[in-house]
């Protein structure tokens, strides 16, 4: 008898693999919603550049 994985199988192991230990560990997911939740803000701050004119974007003259 020969046994195989094949790629949707594989797949579908690791998903229910991950789900059980994130069921198991609900502490982690919830530190880490956690975490995400407080980065997402900064990073897209962090994206507004300001500048003296009041736009981030700067005009360049090909003339």
């Amino acid at each position: 008898m020969r046994y195989s994985l094949k790629m949707p199988r594989l797949v579908q192991y690791f998903v229910v693999l991950s789900k059980s230990i994130f069921l198991h560990f609900p502490s982690i997911s919830n530190k880490l919603k956690k975490v995400v939740s407080i980065w997402l803000p900064f990073a897209y701050l962090n994206t507004q550049g300001s500048s003296p004119s009041g736009t981030p974007l700067i005009l360049i003259d090909d003339s």
